[in-house]
């Protein structure tokens, strides 16, 4: 990526950090350099996040990613036909059968509440379909999953965001160390840029993430993103049977909408505005080895072919 990128970092397991360029321009004040400790809008890789709470969550409630969802919607929700069917497992691999806009959950915090009530076709759970409502909707369900206090309709959707937030930060963040986290933009976080050589050489900042985040758009630097897939891969975060049923079941992963052999990854973007562009990629190699990488402008094809190319080279016979 270097010379084609504005700025890129590297983390890779314990080897030295690799970075180049800037994450911020001089035309973007303050100056600075790209590095592991730059705070990033993580992007979609916050679905990880949730897919990690989630699977808490059923586990201490005895509940599995086959249990249904519908017990857990809010009450007051119009329930559409085939709301009944939907499992957990379903939204954690794309497979629910939702249909309604993904971008929706950029315009509005009520995305899950007009997909339930629009309700979902049999015929569309055959195939993953990758949407953020499946992801966003755990921002309403875990309150009632966990069993907190409900403020009533009025207060419920302020109340949801308050709850997914704190028992994120409780129950992901904390126990690896992770206290830089944030679902807002921050100052002087990573910017977006064209690629080098472009005439616009001012920056963009990505958004924040929709409903508490439960989607994605959390703030954080890389290497708190790697100190959590180290506790994936420690077992500080799942059991050993969690992180096993996680990965050969595709359970926030990206391998649940496309292939992935040899590891298990979740990329964040590429979001472009513009020119300007975003990429992230979080992810385990032989199930081992914690990779994230993160780049404010476009390499030219995506991260986790990137991983892949780099994994085959590093694993074929000489």
């Amino acid at each position: 990526m270097k010379g084609h990128v504005v700025g890129y970092v590297a983390l890779i397991g314990p080897s030295k950090v690799v970075s180049s360029g800037l994450a911020r321009t001089a035309a973007d004040p303050p100056k600075l350099a790209m590095g592991p400790d730059v705070m990033v809008n993580v992007l979609s890789v916050g679905k990880m996040f949730t897919t990690i709470a989630v699977l808490q969550s059923l586990a201490r409630h005895h509940l599995s990613t086959g249990s249904r969802i519908w017990p857990f919607l809010p009450p007051g929700w119009v329930k559409g036909p085939g709301v009944g069917t939907i499992t957990f497992g379903e939204l954690l691999t794309h497979r629910a059968g939702f249909r309604l806009d993904s971008g929706r959950v950029f315009q509005t915090d009520n995305a899950a509440r007009e997909q339930i009530r629009q309700g979902i076709q049999p015929i569309d759970k055959q195939v993953a379909d990758y949407n953020n409502i499946n992801f966003t909707i755990f921002r309403d369900l875990l309150p009632f999953m966990e069993r907190a206090p409900q403020p009533g309709p009025a207060a419920r959707a302020a109340a949801a965001d308050r709850f997914f937030l704190a028992y994120v930060q409780r129950q992901v963040f904390d126990p690896v160390g992770v206290t830089d986290a944030t679902c807002a933009p921050v100052r002087d976080a990573v910017l977006m840029y064209p690629p080098p050589g472009a005439r616009t050489t001012r920056g963009r900042q990505a958004p924040g993430g929709p409903s508490a985040c439960a989607g994605g758009g959390w703030f954080m630097t890389p290497a708190s993103m790697l100190r959590i897939l180290e506790g994936l891969i420690s077992g500080s975060l799942l059991s050993s049977g969690q992180r096993q049923q996680m990965d050969r079941n595709c359970l926030g992963w990206d391998c649940s909408v496309d292939s992935q052999t040899g590891y298990r990854g979740k990329g964040g973007g590429p979001f472009c505005d513009g020119s300007a562009c975003l990429q992230i990629f979080f992810g385990i190699l032989a199930g081992t080895i914690p990779v994230v990488i993160a780049t404010n402008s476009d390499p030219g094809k995506p991260l986790f072919a990137i991983v892949q190319t780099a994994l085959s080279a590093a694993t074929s016979h000489r």
